[in-house]
């Protein structure tokens, strides 16, 4: 994903950029059209924010549910 990103130029800094301007400019409106902060799509931003510092990766997987699991039996 890396390679993808600095193949067209994008960085952390500009990644960064965006997430904060959606934080900040997040409004959707009512049914009588009516302007109001979009707390979800702010929290959405936030949450990616934490995503991306944990360096964590989007899916684990448990050794102990591959070898021992009842329908992972080798």
């Amino acid at each position: 994903m890396s390679v993808a990103l600095d193949m067209v130029g994008i960085d952390e800094l500009v990644m960064a950029k965006k997430i904060r301007e959606i934080m900040e400019s997040a409004y959707t409106s009512t049914p009588e059209w009516e302007l109001i902060p979009d707390y979800k799509v702010m929290l959405d931003a936030v949450k990616l924010v934490y995503k991306m510092r944990s360096w964590k990766p989007d899916t684990q997987i448990n050794i102990a549910n591959i070898f021992w699991g009842k329908g992972w039996d080798l």
